[in-house]
């Protein structure tokens, strides 16, 4: 071990020498392993950044499966069914929907067409009935945002969510109580029931971010802020008194996945699923939409590979050439070094252990120049999450390392495969 080590630092003490002596040759290599750190730092850089924006774009991105129930009335969507779909697929959550269409009490709506004609139907406005209005789909698709309060979740009860200039207009606010009536209005489709009133706590407040123009040519129950968003418990209850139905989902189903990746794979679990037949049931993911949204990054994660394989070969054949050429010029140096007996694999260490040193030399300088070119694109640029890792670091090194260390092997071939005499004979 001790002669080992010994040998080791006689080796070091050459090539630092030699390094230091051909001072030339010895900026010109370490600004080309300089290019490559950088060049390598930069693409696993970007690499990584647009990683996070994909990893952002699933996490905002609503992925969802929708299911309706299509045909025969025999097969309605039940809460039963609903569980049934979401625990086959792994859904992350899921909300039923039924609408229904009652008369508000004690509140105003929002003017629209039968309200300047004075007519029963500018009291009726539509009920939403949901498990969790937070998966409903006009606030997934930012038409609606809660502003005051909390969403309904599936144990509510009396239960409900109503507009900003709803209860601007009539002075409402969170803990206030609404009343609907069911009416024998033609949209209502009530069957019994008629004069039944239910009550609602609201508990939260949206607001209407969608624009929808004037509300002069709209129904009441077709604007907006007019519609209430009610508990599930409350909407099965209409269900069965107006209705005379057992609890169902009239208006679909939505499955919630928080990773849209999975999308395809669910969808193809849900239609091997027998309870699940296509005559009966229609189902959709917004796949397509995910991918559309995804495949500029995608494409530019696949050009960043191709870019990074081409620079890694271009420089390795670079660095062979530069390489061969100059360990040419050492021909009558390593002839001398094996006429005093000294063996070929101690040269070939020293030769590695000058690259080594340029590489790291270069590699040290690359990683701050790196980090500062980052932190300007990302300022210039207003981009998050924009930085290396100590892994990353590592990882880039161990990568640039083996690649020089492969083109400085190849650029030795041709000089180790002659016997000592040929060299000693080639200097004289």
């Amino acid at each position: 071990m001790v002669t080992y080590m010994h040998n080791m630092q006689k080796i070091t003490t050459k090539a630092l020498i030699c390094l230091t002596r051909k001072r030339k040759k010895t900026i010109i290599l370490t600004t080309v392993f300089l290019v490559l750190s950088v060049t390598m730092l930069s693409g696993i850089l970007i690499y990584h950044s647009i990683e996070n924006a994909l990893k952002e774009l699933r996490e905002q991105f609503y992925g969802c499966i929708n299911v309706n129930a299509v045909g025969d009335e025999n097969f309605p969507l039940t809460p039963n069914l609903a569980s049934l779909a979401a625990e086959k697929i792994g859904a992350d959550g899921f909300t039923g929907v039924t609408i229904c269409y009652l008369s508000v009490e004690n509140i105003s709506l929002i003017p629209g067409r039968f309200t300047s004609s004075g007519e029963p139907a500018m009291y009726l406005t539509r009920l939403n009935s949901c498990r969790d209005s937070s998966l409903a789909r006009d606030f997934t698709t930012d038409a609606l945002s809660l502003s005051q309060g909390r969403h309904l979740a599936f144990d509510d009860k009396g239960k409900a969510l109503i507009s900003e200039n709803l209860a601007e207009m009539n002075g409402l606010e969170l803990g206030d109580r609404i009343t609907c009536v069911v009416t024998d209005d033609l949209v209502t489709n009530a069957k019994t029931g008629l004069g039944g009133k239910y009550e609602f706590e609201i508990a939260g407040i949206y607001q209407v971010k969608q624009k929808q123009g004037s509300s002069d040519s709209r129904a009441e129950c077709d604007i907006l802020d007019n519609a209430l968003y009610i508990d599930e418990s409350t909407g099965f209850q209409i269900e069965k008194k107006i209705w005379n139905q057992s609890p169902y989902y009239a208006n679909g189903l939505t499955l919630w996945l928080k990773d849209p990746e999975k999308l395809e794979h669910a969808m193809q679990i849900l239609k091997d699923t027998p309870e699940f037949a296509p005559q009966y049931y229609h189902m959709e993911s917004n796949r397509a939409e995910y991918d559309h949204s995804s495949q500029p990054m995608h494409q530019t994660e696949q050009i960043l590979f191709i870019f990074l394989a081409a620079i890694s070969g271009i420089g390795a054949v670079f660095l062979i050439a530069i390489l061969s050429m100059w360990n040419y010029e050492r021909m009558p140096e390593i002839g001398v070094l094996l006429s005093l007996g000294l063996k070929k694999k101690i040269i070939v260490l020293q030769l590695l252990l000058e690259n080594s040193i340029l590489f790291l030399t270069g590699f040290l300088m690359a990683v701050p120049l790196t980090l500062l070119c980052s932190l300007l694109i990302g300022n210039l640029g207003s981009i998050e999450h924009i930085a290396l890792s100590l892994g990353d670091i590592f990882i880039a090194g161990i990568a640039v390392w083996i690649l020089c260390g492969f083109s400085a092997l190849l650029s030795l071939i041709r000089i180790m495969k002659k016997s000592p005499s040929e060299i000693v004979t080639t200097i004289m």
